[in-house]
């Protein structure tokens, strides 16, 4: 459904935007915190404003409030789902939240932080880094900054190894390799990542993507 009709939806049904305060502010972005409450369902994401080049700024937006209104559509059917087909007595629980991680005049970096329970043993969390030109509004890939030949994917294998070693964590593995391993060599593989500060990158693996779940979403720093 387009973002006006959701807007009605939500008014319909009892649920609520508004805007909040500016969470971050450089020459070339402000990012203001939008609001949305209904029921089980608590929404917090960024509104990019102030930005000289208009249609750059409107491509960002339209970014993060698509993804924004299919996180919200996935939940009011989850739920629904949820309270047709429950074994036992339980609530729903839906946030979306966000944090502004590198914000300059070239590029702003945020991550999208979601947490879904439906039911069941445990909720899932996800996290979605978007690092945006200013200049044109497009999302930037994280080989758009950082090498990534054979060379750097094996530096990064041997970068989160040793931080997966020191916590402990133990890796999915498949044949005789890990999960980490045979999706750094997947050429195709490009990171989900957000930018800590300037050529500073993390790295983001999700909730049971190369560990079990209850290790929790994975961040590697790069440095």
């Amino acid at each position: 459904m387009k973002w006006n009709n959701l807007l009605l939806l939500a008014l319909f049904c009892g649920g609520m935007f508004f805007c909040g305060g500016v969470t971050e502010a450089s020459p070339g972005v402000i990012v203001d915190q939008y609001d949305y409450q209904d029921g089980e369902i608590t929404i917090s994401y960024p509104h990019f404003d102030g930005m000289v080049n208009q249609a750059a700024q409107d491509k960002m937006n339209e970014t993060v409030e698509t993804l924004t209104e299919q996180f919200i559509d996935d939940a009011y059917t989850r739920i629904e789902d949820a309270k047709q087909h429950k074994t036992h007595e339980f609530s729903s629980e839906v946030q979306l939240n966000y944090k502004v991680w590198y914000n300059d005049e070239n590029m702003v970096s945020v991550v999208l932080n979601s947490y879904k329970f439906f039911g069941g043993a445990h909720g899932m969390s996800d996290l979605i880094g978007y690092t945006f030109n200013l200049q044109n509004g497009e999302v930037v890939p994280y080989t758009d900054i950082f090498k990534w030949d054979s060379d750097s994917r094996n530096l990064a294998y041997s970068c989160i190894m040793n931080k997966v070693n020191e916590r402990k964590l133990v890796l999915f593995t498949e044949g005789q390799q890990n999960k980490l391993a045979l999706k750094l060599q997947n050429l195709d593989y490009v990171p989900n990542y957000y930018l800590a500060d300037k050529d500073k990158a993390v790295i983001i693996f999700s909730q049971g993507e190369i560990a079990a779940s209850a290790a929790g979403v994975l961040q590697f720093n790069m440095w």
